[in-house]
């Protein structure tokens, strides 16, 4: 059971890892955006 939540732990962590790359990638993506299109 113990190992059960420890892998359910790890699965967890890996998510927010995830989620958390793709929002900075998102927020670096629009960051060149946003100036692309001011110096338009």
């Amino acid at each position: 059971m113990k190992k059960l939540l420890s892998i359910f732990g790890l699965k967890k962590e890996k998510k927010k890892k995830i989620l958390f790359s793709l929002f900075l990638s998102f927020n670096f993506d629009f960051n060149i955006w946003n100036r692309s299109y001011i110096n338009l």
